[in-house]
């Protein structure tokens, strides 16, 4: 960055930069600078670039033009400060753009801003590769391919329509990128804008927008379009179908009983002789290694007052262990996941905010080498916890050789 003077400049005489990349200021976070200015000052300076000859002939009453603190500077105005702190930096117009876009990117921008930033910088004179602008903003090329072909699907109409979705319900409450990126699968800029209004008012996720894409391309009329899936009908289980007996077998078919006819469900091994039948605790390992649900067997009868074995206490043990560990698993890996994002989320913004200051490549090459030890990291401690039995297949796995120990014994 080049040599910055800190002057006092007075309010009246900055203009904002009409390229900046903010399309729209937040009011609420205009009163709250100017608020915060009334009361303890100003406690960053704004940055700005001296007015070219040519530029001070068209705004005579402006010197500077603004590089980065537009809210600042809007909350000056509201709290009517006469001056401002400015960093004062030697950049060209085309410089003082990049400039302003890295600025803003350390704070909350709409992710329309930045795909409009992107689009300008890449229509600029110095017409720079995809890759170029990836180095310069300190993202991927894949990155910047994605938002020049959001931008490329948007008309100007389209554009105000999502600014004034902005203006009316907030930044945070408008569609996302990803849901307008699914209008590019229409592959015509005019149609998405005819079908972005009914997107935008009914605030259609990426997946209902991707199925809004599919019922236009299908030749439906965009307003007949339900993003509201009806619910699948349950499904009706299919009757048992058995085959008539033939001729040679119809004595021994007819000869079985209805009660045994209409038995559903698996079928227990064949008796090695009438008289070793099986005993209880054989039939309810047998049922429940082939899949018959003893649990429910075991409940009744200790509802009816009857005392449980031993082995059918140990199997509904088993049971609500399997049962909360699962429960763990699910919610607790849930938390973990969240944690970690989050953890994540702040980590990368510290390493942003002081990294830049670097150099673009050396930015990218540390941030890879601290994203590969984070998930090294949690790799060490999910090996850790799965090394030392907390996972529901060692807990399976014994309560399946106690079972066996027990049928055997």
């Amino acid at each position: 960055m080049p040599d910055a003077l800190l002057l006092k400049i007075p309010t009246t005489r900055i203009r904002p930069n009409p390229k900046q990349p903010r399309h729209f200021l937040p009011p609420d976070k205009v009163e709250a600078m100017a608020a915060s200015l009334k009361q303890i000052g100003q406690q960053t300076p704004a940055k700005v670039r001296p007015l070219t000859e040519t530029e001070k002939i068209q705004t005579p009453d402006h010197d500077y033009e603004l590089i980065g603190g537009h809210i600042r500077h809007a909350g000056s105005l509201k709290a009517g400060l006469s001056s401002l702190d400015c960093l004062v930096l030697d950049l060209s117009p085309e410089q003082a753009e990049l400039a302003g876009l890295l600025d803003n990117q350390s704070t909350e921008m709409h992710w329309l801003d930045w795909v409009l930033a992107v689009e300008r910088l890449s229509e600029s004179a110095a017409n720079p590769t995809q890759q170029q602008m990836a180095d310069q903003l300190g993202f991927t090329q894949a990155r910047i391919n994605y938002a020049l072909k959001v931008a490329k699907t948007l008309t100007p109409e389209s554009r105000d329509l999502i600014y004034k979705q902005v203006i009316k319900l907030g930044p945070e409450n408008t569609v996302s990128e990803r849901s307008v990126m699914a209008l590019a699968g229409l592959e015509d800029p005019q149609l998405a804008e005819k079908v972005l209004p009914v997107l935008l008012d009914r605030q259609l996720t990426e997946g209902q927008a991707k199925k809004l894409v599919e019922w236009v391309k299908a030749g439906n009329p965009v307003d007949t379009f339900n993003h509201q899936a009806a619910p699948k009908a349950p499904k009706t289980p299919k009757a048992r179908v058995t085959e008539a007996p033939s001729e040679s077998n119809a004595a021994p078919a007819a000869a079985e009983s209805p009660k045994s006819a209409k038995t559903v469900g698996p079928v227990k091994p064949q008796q090695t002789s009438p008289d070793t039948p099986m005993s209880e605790t054989e039939s309810l390992a047998w049922g429940a290694a082939v899949g018959i649900s003893v649990i429910s067997r075991i409940k009744a009868k200790i509802k009816k007052g009857e005392r449980p074995n031993l082995f059918e206490v140990l199997l509904l043990a088993g049971h609500y262990v399997l049962r909360a560990l699962a429960w763990v698993v699910k919610h607790g890996g849930k938390l973990l996941l969240h944690a970690s994002k989050m953890i994540w989320k702040v980590f990368k913004e510290s390493l942003q905010s002081g990294l830049k200051a670097l150099g673009p490549t050396i930015y990218r090459v540390t941030r890879t080498l601290l994203g590969l030890a984070f998930l090294a990291v949690c790799a060490y401690v999910a090996w850790e916890s799965y090394a030392h039995g907390f996972h529901p297949l060692h807990a399976l796995g014994t309560l399946f050789t106690l079972v066996i120990a027990l049928v055997r014994g």
